[in-house]
């Protein structure tokens, strides 16, 4: 509704300093992309870097676009078994470059935060994955301590376990586009969505050696 999308307007508003320095100083060490820039060289990074680097961001935000080095990142695929020689067995993860990674990132801890005030909340209370400031381990935790209580108490547990294949492999532009529009996010965060999405290309990596760019 209207109503909705104007709770979320302020999510698109300029980075403050403040909030800028806040984000950076949260954020642990990750896997850098393709320019090898990480957030521990941007942390022992002059001050005149690190604001060029929010002005810039500011400036994607307030045009909805981002330079067409945002849109190239670096695919390492991760064996999900030892001697894993078939696609299917590698779990690919993006690294994305770091002008990417705090743009997404400030606004997806905007969005959480404007969501726990919202009307009707934005994530079910059962969502771990995928949620600021929640992980998959806080689940697996509450899990274990069931199992334990159910162990301790000699209580039968049934439980089902649905693992949808590719669930996230195929998400098409429009699709999350159209998920955002329901979730009552505005249009110029949309817009800002799509541009993410056109035109991306990503290398994969594999040891020492990297492949020809793929869209």
């Amino acid at each position: 509704s209207d109503n909705t999308r104007q709770h979320y307007a302020d999510i698109m508003e300029a980075i403050s300093p403040q909030e800028w320095q806040l984000y950076i100083a949260k954020q642990s060490l990750s896997a850098p992309g393709p320019t090898k820039f990480s957030y521990a060289l941007l942390k022992q990074s002059p001050p005149l870097i690190q604001e060029s680097l929010r002005l810039i961001t500011n400036v994607c935000i307030r045009l909805r676009d981002v330079p067409d080095t945002y849109r190239k990142s670096a695919i390492y695929p991760i064996p999900k078994v030892n001697g894993a020689t078939s696609v299917s067995l590698f779990r690919p993860i993006a690294l994305a470059e770091i002008g990417l990674k705090l743009l997404t990132g400030i606004l997806t801890s905007r969005i959480t935060a404007r969501g726990k005030t919202a009307a009707t909340p934005l994530f079910n209370p059962g969502q771990f994955g995928g949620v600021f400031g929640r992980s998959t381990e806080d689940a697996l935790l509450m899990w274990t301590n069931i199992i334990e209580s159910n162990t301790i108490t000699n209580t039968p547990l049934h439980t089902l376990y649905a693992d949808v294949s590719a669930a996230y492999d195929s998400v098409t532009t429009a699709s999350k586009t159209a998920s955002y529009w329901h979730a009552g996010m505005p249009v110029k965060f949309l817009q800002l969505i799509a541009a993410l999405d056109h035109n991306a290309k990503a290398t994969v990596l594999t040891g020492n050696s990297t492949h020809r760019t793929f869209p």
